[in-house]
Protein backbone atom coordinates (compact mmCIF):
# COMPACT_ATOMS: atom_id res chain seq x y z
CA UNK A 1 0.00 0.00 0.00
CA UNK A 2 2.85 2.36 0.82
CA UNK A 3 4.35 1.66 -2.60
CA UNK A 4 1.04 2.47 -4.30
CA UNK A 5 0.74 5.68 -2.32
CA UNK A 6 4.27 6.75 -3.26
CA UNK A 7 3.71 5.90 -6.91
CA UNK A 8 0.40 7.76 -6.89
CA UNK A 9 1.99 10.82 -5.33
CA UNK A 10 4.87 10.70 -7.77
CA UNK A 11 2.70 10.35 -10.85
CA UNK A 12 -0.03 12.59 -9.52
CA UNK A 13 2.28 15.50 -8.83
CA UNK A 14 4.98 15.17 -11.43
CA UNK A 15 3.46 13.69 -14.58
CA UNK A 16 0.90 16.51 -15.07
CA UNK A 17 3.68 19.06 -14.64
CA UNK A 18 5.80 17.31 -17.24
CA UNK A 19 2.87 17.01 -19.64
CA UNK A 20 1.90 20.67 -19.28
CA UNK A 21 5.53 21.80 -19.59
CA UNK A 22 6.05 19.67 -22.70
CA UNK A 23 2.77 20.66 -24.33
CA UNK A 24 3.76 24.31 -24.12
CA UNK A 25 6.72 23.63 -26.43
CA UNK A 26 5.43 20.97 -28.81
CA UNK A 27 4.56 22.08 -32.35
CA UNK A 28 5.66 25.65 -31.81
CA UNK A 29 7.95 26.99 -34.52
CA UNK A 30 11.36 28.17 -33.35
CA UNK A 31 11.75 31.89 -32.80
CA UNK A 32 13.12 33.49 -35.95
CA UNK A 33 16.71 34.70 -35.87
CA UNK A 34 17.09 38.19 -37.28
CA UNK A 35 20.37 38.54 -39.13
CA UNK A 36 21.92 40.81 -41.70
CA UNK A 37 22.83 37.96 -44.07
CA UNK A 38 20.30 35.36 -45.18
CA UNK A 39 20.31 32.91 -48.04
CA UNK A 40 21.33 29.52 -49.31
CA UNK A 41 24.92 28.67 -48.46
CA UNK A 42 27.66 27.21 -50.61
CA UNK A 43 29.94 25.29 -48.28
CA UNK A 44 33.64 25.99 -48.74
CA UNK A 45 34.94 23.93 -45.80
CA UNK A 46 34.01 23.15 -42.20
CA UNK A 47 34.10 26.76 -41.02
CA UNK A 48 33.51 28.85 -44.14
CA UNK A 49 30.45 29.33 -46.34
CA UNK A 50 29.40 31.70 -49.08
CA UNK A 51 25.95 33.32 -49.21
CA UNK A 52 24.97 35.51 -52.16
CA UNK A 53 28.66 35.78 -53.12
CA UNK A 54 29.76 36.89 -49.64
CA UNK A 55 32.44 34.76 -47.96
CA UNK A 56 31.55 34.06 -44.33
CA UNK A 57 33.92 32.62 -41.73
CA UNK A 58 32.15 31.19 -38.68
CA UNK A 59 32.74 33.10 -35.46
CA UNK A 60 34.62 31.34 -32.66
CA UNK A 61 35.40 27.98 -34.26
CA UNK A 62 38.19 26.44 -36.30
CA UNK A 63 37.56 23.30 -38.37
CA UNK A 64 40.21 21.04 -39.88
CA UNK A 65 41.41 22.09 -43.32
CA UNK A 66 40.05 20.17 -46.33
CA UNK A 67 43.40 18.41 -46.90
CA UNK A 68 44.12 17.88 -43.18
CA UNK A 69 44.61 14.28 -42.05
CA UNK A 70 43.51 12.88 -38.68
CA UNK A 71 43.92 9.40 -37.20
CA UNK A 72 41.60 6.97 -35.42
CA UNK A 73 43.11 3.75 -34.07
CA UNK A 74 46.11 4.27 -36.36
CA UNK A 75 43.93 4.71 -39.46
CA UNK A 76 44.34 7.96 -41.39
CA UNK A 77 41.26 9.79 -42.64
CA UNK A 78 40.49 13.24 -44.07
CA UNK A 79 38.88 15.01 -41.11
CA UNK A 80 38.56 18.27 -43.06
CA UNK A 81 36.46 16.52 -45.69
CA UNK A 82 34.40 14.93 -42.90
CA UNK A 83 33.86 18.33 -41.24
CA UNK A 84 32.65 19.81 -44.52
CA UNK A 85 30.25 16.89 -45.02
CA UNK A 86 28.89 17.27 -41.50
CA UNK A 87 28.32 20.99 -42.08
CA UNK A 88 26.36 20.03 -45.18
CA UNK A 89 24.02 17.91 -43.04
CA UNK A 90 23.50 20.76 -40.56
CA UNK A 91 22.64 23.23 -43.33
CA UNK A 92 20.71 20.65 -45.37
CA UNK A 93 20.33 22.89 -48.46
CA UNK A 94 18.07 25.20 -46.46
CA UNK A 95 18.22 28.91 -45.62
CA UNK A 96 21.03 30.08 -43.36
CA UNK A 97 20.86 33.29 -41.32
CA UNK A 98 24.03 35.02 -40.15
CA UNK A 99 24.74 37.92 -37.83
CA UNK A 100 27.91 39.81 -38.75
CA UNK A 101 30.49 40.20 -35.98
CA UNK A 102 33.53 41.53 -37.83
CA UNK A 103 35.71 41.21 -40.94
CA UNK A 104 38.97 39.24 -40.96
CA UNK A 105 42.27 40.17 -42.60
CA UNK A 106 41.29 38.20 -45.73
CA UNK A 107 38.13 40.28 -46.21
CA UNK A 108 35.79 37.52 -45.06
CA UNK A 109 32.80 38.37 -42.93
CA UNK A 110 33.06 36.85 -39.44
CA UNK A 111 29.55 35.90 -38.38
CA UNK A 112 27.40 33.80 -36.09
CA UNK A 113 25.22 31.62 -38.27
CA UNK A 114 22.04 29.63 -37.74
CA UNK A 115 20.47 26.89 -39.81
CA UNK A 116 16.83 26.60 -40.89
CA UNK A 117 15.92 25.25 -37.42
CA UNK A 118 17.56 28.31 -35.83
CA UNK A 119 20.29 26.11 -34.38
CA UNK A 120 23.69 27.70 -33.78
CA UNK A 121 25.82 26.17 -36.55
CA UNK A 122 29.09 26.85 -34.77
CA UNK A 123 27.90 25.16 -31.57
CA UNK A 124 26.69 22.17 -33.59
CA UNK A 125 30.06 21.77 -35.33
CA UNK A 126 32.03 21.94 -32.08
CA UNK A 127 29.59 19.68 -30.19
CA UNK A 128 29.96 17.04 -32.89
CA UNK A 129 33.76 17.20 -32.69
CA UNK A 130 33.99 18.56 -36.24
CA UNK A 131 35.68 21.81 -35.13
CA UNK A 132 37.50 23.22 -32.13
CA UNK A 133 36.70 26.35 -30.18
CA UNK A 134 38.92 29.08 -31.63
CA UNK A 135 39.94 30.40 -28.22
CA UNK A 136 42.35 32.96 -29.61
CA UNK A 137 39.30 34.93 -30.76
CA UNK A 138 36.45 33.71 -28.56
CA UNK A 139 35.59 31.53 -25.58
CA UNK A 140 31.99 31.05 -26.77
CA UNK A 141 32.29 27.35 -27.63
CA UNK A 142 34.66 26.07 -24.94
CA UNK A 143 31.88 24.15 -23.15
CA UNK A 144 30.85 22.37 -26.37
CA UNK A 145 34.48 21.50 -27.08
CA UNK A 146 35.02 20.16 -23.56
CA UNK A 147 31.93 17.96 -23.84
CA UNK A 148 33.04 16.61 -27.23
CA UNK A 149 36.56 15.98 -25.94
CA UNK A 150 35.35 14.12 -22.83
CA UNK A 151 32.99 12.02 -24.97
CA UNK A 152 35.67 11.29 -27.62
CA UNK A 153 33.39 12.60 -30.37
CA UNK A 154 34.62 13.43 -33.87
CA UNK A 155 38.25 14.51 -34.04
CA UNK A 156 38.50 13.98 -30.27
CA UNK A 157 38.02 10.24 -30.84
CA UNK A 158 41.53 9.99 -32.26
CA UNK A 159 44.57 12.11 -32.95
CA UNK A 160 44.68 15.39 -34.83
CA UNK A 161 46.71 18.52 -35.17
CA UNK A 162 45.02 21.75 -34.17
CA UNK A 163 43.80 23.36 -37.44
CA UNK A 164 45.66 26.60 -36.61
CA UNK A 165 48.94 24.68 -36.17
CA UNK A 166 48.29 22.69 -39.36
CA UNK A 167 47.84 25.91 -41.36
CA UNK A 168 50.93 27.48 -39.77
CA UNK A 169 53.34 24.84 -41.11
Amino acid sequence: MLVALLLGCTFGFFIPEIISFTSNYINKPPKAIVGDIRGYAQITDGDTIKINGERIRFHGIDAPEIDQPCWVEGRRYQCGVEAKAYLNTIINNQLVTCITENTDRYGRTIARCYNYLNEDIEASMVSAGMAVAYTYYSLDYVIEETQARISNIGIWGGEFENPYDYRSR
